[in-house]
């Protein structure tokens, strides 16, 4: 597997991973006798308060007007494969996770009233893949 260079994508408020895939038994002697595992990855959700460029552009396939600055979706865009790196914050072992296979969906928009300190947030889906 070959990816492009590494880049930060800050900001991160919740990452949600749900595994995909099931358990199987095996019946046998009247009994679970074996069971069959179908590992499917993961379905996975970042909140984040924005998308960055980088990942607009490189990933989502946006295209960025140098002029303006304007980002512009484009109906055809291809889905760019990545791999997402993360640790979480007060893990005592440190431990770091590498996901490879990622496909991401385009992000949800929406906006709300200002109310105290709350901010719009966004909401990245993806899947990996084993």
């Amino acid at each position: 597997i070959t990816y492009g260079d590494v880049f930060r994508f800050p900001g991160a408020i919740e990452l949600i991973l749900d595994t995909k895939g099931e358990t199987t038994p095996i019946k046998a002697d009247n009994k679970d006798y074996h069971f069959m595992n179908s590992n499917e990855g993961y379905e996975g959700k970042l909140k984040i308060p924005h998308i960055i460029d980088e990942f607009a552009t490189k990933i989502l396939g946006e295209i960025k007007d140098p002029q303006t600055g304007v980002m512009t979706e484009k109906a055809d865009a291809s889905l760019t494969e990545f791999a997402i790196m993360f640790q979480f914050e007060g893990d005592k072992n440190k431990t770091r996770y590498v996901m490879y296979y990622c496909f991401a969906s385009r992000p949800s928009l929406g906006s709300k009233t200002k109310n105290g300190t709350s901010t719009n947030e966004r909401e990245l889906s993806f899947k990996a893949s084993p």
